[in-house]
Formats: structure tokens, sequence, C-alpha cells
């Protein structure tokens, strides 16, 4: 564990897992000037289950642990909970930590973190960033999946985002309901509030256009067929399977055409497969390998920096599409292909399309792109409409999640 300073007087002292899953969260914790966070690696989670409970190394097992009522796994848990609750009593007064954040509830290696931290009244509380933006039209069934799945999420507090992520929370009776608070969106106020910092100008960028990635499954899905990876159709018969190809090799062939700008693609998923499928959809699209176009360049940086960094971005089902909008960067949405078909009630945003720049063809995406390098796009939409859309998804629109769960903490710590 990395410790990053001493807990000064007045401060909130937080171990934080899965940081890397949420590092905009640490970062903003550190800099509203109340607290400080010890980060716990996941990899020391791990370890010490497997030392207090090597009960859960095969998963089934670890499934009857978390779900049945069987008497022997009630009797197991009860055991277990209470070996970790002590290793939990103790690291976190050798720390001096006030609570245990995770950035969700949902986390299988740390629900028996939560679990002992319920018994021995030490406050567990997740900042859940799930499920903020599922259509309206599919809450009902978002619920009804989730209840079905036997999951059940513990711990003091969940916060969630937003009206829909806590209707979907109590209609899958997730968790009592009054341990479910609405905070908003914390990575949010680095985008609007008084954590934020404005963005460069446009006009002082070089030309950049950044595409981010999205699969055959990216979006409101209701059900997926075999897949080959992560969120790729095994067979290529169902989801945005066309709309990938067709829009990553447009932005390889847009790369080809305007050696001066550099295009990003950033995938969800920086793996071998993710990777894989944009360089043979190019491959197949242009008739040549991405390594032969040099400022085509698929990337790891992070979002906020990408957004900052483009004259203009491309994205699909993606929270980048809020944030791009935010910043004040022309964001272009691709609705074609089975996004204009038979895809398109998997398609999030809708309500809200008159803010972003939309292309109905490959022809029209390569036209507002190159409008777009040129700083010649639009920011398109008022600012009533922008407050509406930040306060549906983020559940508030005044830059304060991070004082509202620090607040929180504040009122559970131990």
């Amino acid at each position: 564990m990395k410790r990053k300073s001493l807990i000064g007087k007045g401060k909130i002292g937080i171990l934080h897992f899965s940081s890397f899953r949420a590092p905009q969260d640490v970062s903003l914790y550190e800099r509203s000037g109340r607290a400080v966070v010890y980060e716990m690696p996941s990899k020391f989670i791990v370890f010490i289950n497997a030392i207090v409970a090597p009960e859960m190394s095969d998963s089934e097992t670890m499934r009857d642990i978390y779900y049945s009522e069987e008497k022997k796994y009630i009797e197991l848990r009860r055991v277990l909970v209470s070996r970790l609750g002590w290793f939990v009593r103790v690291i976190t007064k050798v720390l001096g930590v006030s609570a245990i954040v995770s950035p969700a509830a949902h986390y299988r290696q740390e629900k028996l973190w939560a679990y002992a931290c319920e018994e021995i009244g030490f406050p567990f509380i997740s900042v859940h960033k799930e499920m903020t933006s599922v259509p309206q039209r599919h809450k009902e069934i978002k619920a009804i999946a989730k209840g079905a799945s036997g999951s059940k999420w513990h711990g003091s507090i969940v916060c969630v985002a937003n009206e829909t992520a806590k209707e979907i929370a109590i209609k899958a009776n997730l968790i009592d309901e009054s341990k479910l608070v609405l905070s908003g969106l914390i990575r949010s106020d680095d985008l609007i509030g008084p954590l934020s910092s404005p963005p460069p100008d446009v006009h002082s960028l070089p030309k950049v256009i950044t595409l981010f990635s999205f699969a055959h499954y990216t979006g409101a899905f209701l059900e997926v067929k075999a897949q080959r990876s992560k969120y790729f159709c095994k067979d290529d018969s169902h989801g945005f399977v066309k709309l990938f190809n067709v829009v990553h090799a447009a932005a390889a062939q847009f790369a080809i055409e305007h050696p001066d700008t550099i295009v990003f693609v950033k995938p969800k998923l920086t793996d071998v497969n993710w990777i894989s499928e944009i360089t043979r959809a190019v491959r197949e699209g242009c008739g040549v390998d991405v390594v032969d176009i040099p400022n085509f360049r698929i990337t790891s940086k992070p979002a906020p920096e990408l957004i900052d960094g483009s004259r203009a971005i491309v994205a699909l089902n993606s929270s980048v599409v809020l944030e791009g909008r935010l910043r004040g960067r022309p964001t272009i949405l691709p609705i074609f292909e089975e996004a204009e078909g038979s895809h398109e009630d998997a398609l999030f945003f809708r309500g809200y399309y008159d803010l972003f720049n939309l292309a109905h063809s490959k022809e029209e995406l390569l036209e507002i792109m190159q409008i777009g390098s040129e700083n010649k796009l639009a920011v398109v939409g008022s600012d009533k409409r922008v407050q509406e859309m930040c306060e549906h998804y983020f559940g508030f629109s005044d830059g304060m999640t991070t004082h509202r769960i620090l607040d929180i903490i504040k009122t559970k710590k131990s």
C-alpha cells in the first residue's frame, strides 16, 4: 500500500479499494482538501482473501458463501467474516482511517470485506458508478435481471449517481432502501463545479480527433449472443457489427487522407482482443495495416486527457459522450448501420440528440470529422438543455458530488 500523507486534523481518512478503476475519484477526494486517501492494491485484497478465506478459491463455493441460506454456508460465512473482521480492525486502526470506500457495490473480491465491516460496525461505503446511462425504457427489465441474479449489495451505505440507478437498485431489492443515497456521479466534478478546471481553448490545439472505440455490444442490449471476446459477437451476427467495422475503417481512412491530423483511437478495454478487432476492421476496410498509418494511433491515454486535447471526438453509448459535450468539444455520434435500424433501441442519450453532431452515414461522418479538424464544427444545443442532461445522468449539475460523498463518510465514520 502506498501511504500518500499523514492524516491532518479535521481530515477524513479513507482506505480506497479498486482505485485503478476510479483514479478520478481518488484525485477528487484529495483535491477537495478534506480527505487523505490510502489506496489498497487489489492484489493485496486477493492475497488477504486467500489467507482468511481459502474456501473461496472455488468460484461455486464462493457464490454459495455469498448467497446461500443453507446452514453450513451461513456458518462458514460467519467464520470467514469473523477472521476478516479482525484484520479490518487492525489495518484501519494502524492507518487511522475513518472508512473503507469502493467505487462499486458489486465487486466480488470485496464482498466479504463489506460483510465483515457490517459485522464489526466499521463504515464500508460504495460509491456505485454503474447503471447511470440505462435508458428509461429499460429500467424495469434491468431491475428484473439484477434481482434474478441473486446478487446483494452489502456495507453501510451505497451512493448512486441518479434516480435511474436508485430505482433499479430498489426494484431489484439489491440493498435495504435506508442504505441507499442519491449522491451524484463523482467524476462529473472534474467537468463542472469548483474542483474542475477550464478546458484548453480548442483553437490552441493541434489537429487531433479522437475516436472512443465501441464494440458490438456497447449499449443497452437486453440480450447478447455468444462472444469470441468481451463485447464482440462470436459469429458477427448480432450487435453493432457493421457499424464497428465501418466507423473504425472510416477513422483510418480519414487519417490516411489527412496526414496532418492525428487520429487517436481509445479502446474501452486495452487488451489484445479489442485491439485486434480494430486492426482487422482497418485492414479489411482500407486494405492497409494500422502500423502503416503513422497518424492513426491506438492509445490507452486517460479519457479526460484525450477529450481536452482533441478538436472533436467521435463516440457511441459511452459516458465520454456527456463528458466531451460538457468540456466544450464537438461530439460526433455515428447513427447509421445497425444504430439506425435493428439496434436503434440499444442507443443511449436519444432524448438529448440536439446536443450532439449526428452522422447518418460513413460519408457524413468523414465530412463532419474534417469540419471538426478545422475547428469549424459548432458545439450545438442550449445551456439549459446541457443542465437538464447533467441532472438526468449525473444526478446533479452543481459540481459538489465529492463534497456530498465526504459529508456522508463523515457522518458514518468510525
